[in-house]
């Protein structure tokens, strides 16, 4: 599963994960040409690849990712966190309402999926997890993401946690 694979980093690590012979699912929100051509290289490439179009900040959303894929392929090995977003404003004009979207996207989202997927793992004994987080969450400040920042900061947090809960069998990394 590679959140948000439809384009950019995501779309480049779908591609890697095929040519090294995985089947991939593609959970993506609303860009369904960028995910249509992710599909279509994929299979040109021999690949199979499976899109779910949906918001992952919908928990319900998020439990049909993981429902589908073990429905589909029996088991999850990989999980890639990808999908995320930055709304960024001036500190005045920033909403209650936007705070909140970019933490249940960058930092609920990945721990929902972290959560129900490596629990599977670890019972499988088998797992890897990798969350794509920023250099925003560790020290680059840039006050107009400040909620960005803080769901960066924040996912990394949650992958130390998760790293020690799923161990040994599960790997957990944070990619910033």
């Amino acid at each position: 599963i590679i959140t948000g694979g439809d384009s950019g980093l995501g779309r480049a690590a779908a591609v890697a994960f095929v040519k090294e012979g995985a089947k991939v699912v593609i959970p993506y929100y609303d860009e369904h040409r960028d995910a249509m051509e992710t599909k279509e290289y994929i299979e040109k490439l021999g690949g199979q690849c499976e899109l779910l179009s949906g918001d992952i900040s919908d928990k319900n959303f998020c439990k049909y990712i993981v429902d589908f894929t073990l429905k589909k392929f029996g088991k999850i090995d990989i999980l890639v966190n990808n999908a995320g977003i930055a709304i960024d404003t001036l500190v005045e004009d920033k909403t209650k309402d936007n705070f909140i979207k970019t933490l249940e996207v960058n930092t609920i989202a990945p721990f929902l999926l972290m959560k129900k997927i490596g629990l599977k793992m670890k019972e499988n004994k088998y797992g890897n997890i990798v969350n794509i987080s920023s250099t925003n969450g560790i020290d680059t400040i840039y006050p107009e993401s400040l909620d960005y920042d803080a769901s960066k900061a924040a996912l990394i947090s949650v992958s130390k946690n998760m790293a020690q809960y799923l161990a040994p069998y599960v790997r957990v990394n944070t990619v910033c």
